[in-house]
């Protein structure tokens, strides 16, 4: 299965209200699943091409980048692990539509 790479850069703008780009590289180490950086206007989510091969990994590497850039901060918490997995069913709901 092919994975809708636009319609989640629109759900990605949709719920942080920026651009955001969406990039995945082999250049990322073993140990990090995707990286962020964003400012007001933009974000950039960075994928591990190695560690994101199914849509259901894509989707929650993506749904923990966004809950950063909404949180516009990089700190992991239980707040943040809710908001993740919140933000989780949230893409895929509309991933989905």
């Amino acid at each position: 299965m092919s994975i809708k790479w636009l319609r989640l850069k629109r759900i990605c703008e949709e719920l942080t209200n920026r651009i955001v780009q969406i990039h995945s590289s082999t250049e990322l180490d073993d140990d990090h699943i995707a990286a962020t950086e964003f400012n007001e206007q933009e974000a950039t989510i960075l994928l591990n091409s190695g560690r994101t091969k199914s849509v259901e990994m894509v989707i929650k590497a993506i749904a923990h980048e966004l809950t950063h850039i909404q949180e516009n901060n990089n700190n992991h918490n239980i707040d943040f692990n809710e908001k993740w997995e919140k933000n989780v069913g949230i893409v895929t709901e509309k991933y989905n539509k």
